[in-house]
């Protein structure tokens, strides 16, 4: 059974904010939703040979906690042998709450790896080097309205002939540059998504389309690009050994962030960071030696977690786990010490 240092360090304090994780953008208004009990959590498949007591010692550094995890996973007869491929309940919350019934239906993965969920995958935006090439460009909305919402038709031009299938789903989106002095110039440009349109009709300079999903304000110029389905869950992953960079911007653009916000790191998949990573949110502190008045720079001191949500080439996307503190632009990230 392996050491829990590599996931345990953060492991406890993703516990506390999962359902933020879980909520924390609100779900489309189109979208079927019911009022109805729900159990989110994160999730460990047993594997042959283990026990509660071996899990419980790599998950919570404590194998006194194996009770607790019997109490919350009835299912098991003999806490002391597990049966290979039964799913353990590492975490979970449960409740009342207006949330979609397809991700109340949604399949456990086939993974020996514990996971997240992260329901607004989809609304997340990236960071690349070069802007994603449109297919078009939104131009007209019915109404002329000032604010374009689910359900409204909206028109779109055609960059090239064959830009668009009639029944065919696109993703509008902005491209921008990252906020602040944090960024550096050749980490790239950030793609702001703001929803998800259904193309109704092709005419020869331009297409007919409803917005079914917005993920933000929706602006005319709004460029498109093919959408892509993204699965909620998302299994934990190993972090890279002594990995540390800095967290660039706010995707909203905030100068404060905290529990459920999305931001952008400056590590990517050239640097070994995979989405389902943690990893400790840290900053350094200037003081003043009294005996000498030097001052010393103390750090890193870490004061929360962040889970990757997505990985580009040189930039990720990420999402603030927990936090004892607001983080800001140019906090700290990094692996934790203690490594396997």
């Amino acid at each position: 059974m392996p050491h829990a240092s590599a996931f345990s360090l953060v492991f406890k304090a993703i516990l506390v904010s999962a359902v933020v994780v879980c909520f924390a953008f609100p779900a489309p208004a189109q979208e079927a939703q019911q009022d109805l009990t729900y159990e989110f959590g994160i999730y460990y498949t047993a594997q042959k040979g283990d026990s509660l007591a071996e899990i419980a010692k790599r998950f919570f550094d404590s194998e006194a906690y194996w009770p607790q995890l019997w109490k919350e996973n009835a299912h098991v007869k003999n806490p002391h042998d597990l049966i290979a491929g039964e799913r353990i309940r590492l975490y979970q919350k449960s409740g009342s709450k207006k949330i979609p019934t397809h991700l109340l239906a949604l399949p456990l993965p086939e993974t020996e790896a514990p996971f997240t969920l992260f329901s607004p995958i989809e609304g997340v935006g990236f960071v690349r080097s070069e802007p994603v090439a449109p297919l078009g460009s939104l131009f007209k909305v019915t109404g002329d309205k000032a604010l374009i919402a689910e359900g409204d038709q909206i028109f779109l031009w055609k960059a090239e002939e064959d830009a668009f299938t009639a029944g065919g789903r696109y993703t509008l989106f902005r491209v921008l540059t990252l906020p602040g002095a944090v960024a550096p110039p050749d980490v790239g440009l950030q793609h702001l998504l703001t929803g998800v349109v259904e193309v109704t009709d092709v005419k020869p300079d331009y297409a007919i389309a409803t917005v079914i999903k917005s993920y933000r304000r929706i602006r005319l110029d709004d460029l498109v690009m093919p959408y892509e389905k993204r699965s909620p869950v998302i299994p934990l992953a190993r972090c890279r050994k002594d990995l540390h960079g800095t967290i660039l911007a706010s995707e909203e653009g905030l100068a404060l962030m905290g529990d459920g916000h999305i931001a952008f790191i400056d590590k990517g998949q050239q640097d070994g960071v995979a989405a389902g990573q943690q990893y400790l949110i840290c900053t350094n502190e200037q003081r003043v030696k009294p005996d000498t008045g030097k001052e010393v720079t103390v750090g890193p001191i870490d004061f929360g977690t962040l889970l990757v949500l997505l990985a580009d080439e040189r930039a990720s996307a990420v999402v603030i786990t927990q936090a004892d503190r607001q983080v800001v632009p140019g906090n700290g990230f990094r692996a934790p010490s203690l490594m396997e």
